[in-house]
């Protein structure tokens, strides 16, 4: 109910309690009248201010007849806008003001038609009427409230998980490009270095450093447009599925091709055969470990080592020691060589890198429910992997 409504509402109430008086007299009409446009007024403010306009509209109402519906309204005003607790004793005094203010009016200007009694039910009838409209006019509000706070956080949330997800989205194509990408780009630095380091080199020499270059790009393009089809695409159609372990052999050929001393151990059975989920996860640790031993240990010898059976589960090692620092190969040098030596050792700088990969590989593994270490021994470094080996029931 608005305010103007209320306010048509306690003036025609009023009118009719004025019309139901017994005695006003003549001299007291205007004031009478005054009095009730006066509290009438008031209603304007019982959204902001009910408790005054509560306590002033029954004070008319036991002053003039006119003001008696004006403080029905008051009672409405009340129950549907008071924010403070309604047994306090604030509204306990309030509705001691209402019941004695409206005894006053009852006792002093009565009512001719309904008599004292009758009058009393009229006020309580009326009054309860306008208490329980007001309550509902209370819930209406706080229900609307309760629904636009929900439908606020709910949005909130939904913003939410839509940051999250393009957050988790970022990391899935970061890890992507890192583990397709990784591999090929520090087979070309390699292969690179040995041009910028050897410019004399005879020319069919150069030719197939060139030509590895170029295969290597290429395959980097083929490998980059390929997990950007992934993302684009969920469902993957036509395109190459996700190598295994049996793709491991690829890796291995392409790294003695850069010149890497590699060394392979491996003592599979030839059955059952590994899953293919976990033969994903052993490829992308191989393929890892391989592009870490080039960047981080160029031109020194690397022994991969892969076993395991459904007992036991598989494993994966993969050993090297650290490279030497620059000075100390420059320093074991021979002085005609020392020039050589010294360049070879720029071209061999540790190829930059994010230091995420290892990161990304571990979340990778303990999906798989497998453990992932690295080991400092010495002068050399361990990265061991164990994944469990389910078998078909």
């Amino acid at each position: 109910m608005g305010d103007v409504g209320t306010m048509v509402v306690a003036l025609f109430v009023g009118g009719l309690a004025t019309d139901a008086a017994e005695a006003i007299p003549r001299s007291y009409t205007e004031t009478n009248e005054l009095i009730g446009l006066a509290a009438i007024a008031l209603l304007w403010w019982q959204r902001r201010w009910p408790v005054p306009v509560a306590a002033a509209t029954f004070v008319a109402g036991a002053a003039a007849p006119m003001a008696g519906g004006a403080a029905i309204v008051g009672v409405y005003a009340l129950a549907a806008y008071h924010e403070g607790r309604r047994t306090s004793w604030t509204m306990a005094g309030l509705y001691g003001l209402y019941l004695v203010t409206g005894i006053v009016a009852l006792a002093v200007f009565g009512d001719e038609d309904l008599g004292v009694v009758g009058g009393a039910l009229a006020a309580v009838v009326l009054s309860v009427a306008a208490w329980g409209w007001g309550l509902a006019v209370r819930s209406r509000r706080e229900l609307v409230g309760a629904l636009a706070e929900r439908a606020e956080r709910a949005e909130a949330d939904q913003h939410a998980r839509v940051a999250e997800a393009r957050r988790l989205e970022r990391s899935r194509i970061a890890a992507e490009m890192h583990d397709v990408l990784a591999h090929r780009l520090s087979l070309l630095s390699l292969h690179a270095g040995a041009i910028e380091v050897r410019p004399g080199a005879a020319p069919g020499e150069l030719a197939e450093a060139a030509r590895v270059v170029r295969s290597n790009a290429h395959l980097a393009l083929q490998d980059l447009r390929a997990v950007i089809g992934v993302l684009r695409d969920d469902h993957g159609a036509g395109l190459a599925p996700p190598p295994t372990l049996a793709d491991v052999g690829t890796l291995v050929v392409e790294s003695r091709a850069a010149g890497m001393p590699l060394d392979v151990v491996d003592t599979l059975p030839p059955e059952p055969a590994v899953p293919a989920e976990i033969g994903r996860h052993a490829y992308q640790v191989v393929r890892e470990a391989l592009t870490n031993a080039r960047k981080h240990a160029p031109d020194q010898p690397v022994r991969l080592a892969i076993g395991g059976d459904p007992a036991t589960g598989l494993w994966i090692e993969v050993t090297n020691p650290v490279a030497p620092t620059p000075a100390t190969a420059t320093a074991t040098a021979a002085p005609e060589a020392e020039a050589e030596a010294e360049a070879e050792a720029e071209a061999a700088e540790p190829i930059p890198g994010a230091g995420m990969g290892l990161v990304g590989l571990r979340e990778r593994v303990e999906l798989a429910d497998g453990t992932l270490a690295q080991v400092r021994d010495g002068d050399g470094h361990r990265l061991e992997a164990w994944f469990p080996w389910p078998t078909p029931e």
